[in-house]
């Protein structure tokens, strides 16, 4: 009696109903019983790909283990390509059956390895296998690409803020949008939105509560602006109706990408100007350590050495944490009340226009920084001649990205009501929104080291001098 194992396999089933599945296991049944084979396992990878790199199929790995255990005889399939779609992982196949001695039946013939012609034909099924997925993906991502040209969408869930199909707006949630996008671009932390969102009963396009990073995704959305992203790199003019402008949508973009480089630095802060304190004697940054032996907290300047042996700060100046942080919050909340801070913001009526002036600008000076690198490639440029070009180019875009970050920020102050008691609200919000009100008005806080024989005086309570402390201010 000869032993086999059956294997049956589909590459998608999203479902997870089996019924793929299911039929080649009758089709395999019915040969077996036919042949007088003994089935002694049973191997299913339903909803599995045999093409990518990284897709795992525990049952064709037991059915190897099967075949290099001598636990078989026979390997019985629907058709070859069930086995495998790519030629490395045939050909690593027919090996091992042919190395044991095992022999593979399928319904729609048989690889017989015993033979240089059926070693042959097998290998050469297993490069039609490969083609076959290969030629697919190519015409399914041309497809894709020409639906993206067209500006079409392709929606298998409903988005938030339209009709099912994502044509027409749904005008309640698009009103949801918009706002979303407003606060946003005012400087409003997505997850401070979320919470605002849900006390207020708005459920989510699949009718659950809203999170941080559900908020952040639905302002993110090129399709809100009527644009159709393809692959996260080519954009095209979408033909559905857009709910908010290419202008607004290019501010969140701004504001969004600048919150994440500043939480990249690090979000579990205890301190409010946790890496924005630097030594104004050395420029190196000051970091927050916990006092001991009966010190106090203090922003430090820390003298190490790198791996390279160079030496990285002075070492020689260090600040009270209390009373540096009580200083900056005095100097922010007098910031607020200042006739310069008020100018700023009244000015603020004319900036959609400069904002829309501005993007423009810096995004033609990015595309001239992109085409630098094409004359470069294609020998319009020399090696010197674009070294100096890029420099100059990308020095003139690092100019447009400050404008447009101190732009931004200018919105968002445009949030805070002046008008109200600061220090109160100073002191009733938490302390991640104290840090986006400081990084919203602060550049850096320079803290220069006591000269020689300086008096230390009182300062509300503290002995700390003021004086030697510089606020560069961003606003």
């Amino acid at each position: 009696m000869i032993r086999v194992a059956c294997y049956f396999r589909i590459s998608e089933d999203p479902k997870r109903t089996g019924l793929g599945v299911a039929r080649q296991r009758d089709d395999c049944l019915k040969l077996c019983e036919r042949n007088g084979f003994e089935i002694v396992a049973e191997y299913t990878d339903n909803d599995r790909s045999a093409f990518k790199d990284n897709a795992r199929r525990p049952g064709y790995d037991q059915l190897l283990d099967d075949i290099r255990h001598r636990r078989i005889d026979a390997v019985v399939a629907y058709k070859d390509d069930r086995l495998g779609r790519r030629l490395r992982t045939l050909i690593d196949l027919y090996d091992l059956l042919l190395e044991h001695g095992v022999v593979v039946h399928l319904v729609s013939g048989t690889v017989d390895l015993r033979t240089s012609q059926g070693i042959a034909m097998a290998q050469m099924a297993a490069v039609m296998a490969e083609n076959y997925v290969r030629s697919a993906r190519e015409n399914n991502l041309r497809a894709r690409r020409q639906i993206a040209e067209a500006g079409k969408r392709h929606c298998s869930v409903r988005p938030y803020g339209w009709e099912p199909g994502g044509m027409k707006i749904r005008s309640d949630e698009a009103e949801v949008v918009r706002e979303i996008v407003r606060r946003v671009i005012f400087g409003e932390t997505p997850t401070s939105i979320a919470l605002s969102l849900n006390e207020r009963d708005i459920p989510t396009v699949r009718g659950a509560r809203w999170t941080g990073i559900g908020v952040r995704k639905c302002a993110a959305r090129a399709s809100n602006a009527a644009i159709r992203e393809h692959n996260g790199k080519m954009y095209y003019n979408g033909v559905w109706e857009p709910i908010i402008t290419q202008d607004e949508y290019a501010q969140v973009q701004t504001v969004l990408n600048r919150e994440a480089k500043r939480f990249a630095r690090g979000t579990g802060r205890k301190y409010l100007l946790t890496g924005l304190v630097f030594c104004g004697e050395c420029g190196n940054r000051l970091s927050a350590t916990v006092g001991s032996g009966g010190r106090k907290p203090a922003y430090r300047c820390h003298k190490a050495r790198s791996d390279d042996n160079t030496i990285i700060g002075c070492g020689g100046v260090s600040r009270n944490i209390a009373a540096l942080e009580l200083l900056v919050q005095k100097a922010v909340l007098a910031r607020l009340n200042s006739s310069e801070l008020l100018d700023a913001l009244t000015t603020r009526k004319n900036a959609d226009m400069a904002a829309g002036e501005l993007l423009a600008k810096r995004d033609e000076q990015a595309a001239r920084v992109d085409q630098l690198v094409t004359d470069y490639a294609t020998g319009v440029l020399s090696a010197d001649q674009f070294r100096q070009a890029k420099q100059v180019a990308e020095q003139r875009l690092g100019e447009l990205n400050q404008q447009v970050s101190r732009l931004t920020a200018n919105t968002a102050l445009a949030k805070i009501d002046l008008g109200a008691d600061l220090e109160k609200a100073w002191e009733s919000n938490p302390l991640a929104w104290r840090r986006e009100l400081v990084e919203l008005l602060i550049d850096r806080v320079e803290v220069l080291p006591y000269p020689d024989g300086y008096p230390r005086k009182y300062w509300h309570g503290f002995k700390f001098a003021p004086e030697l402390v510089r606020v560069k201010w961003r606003v």
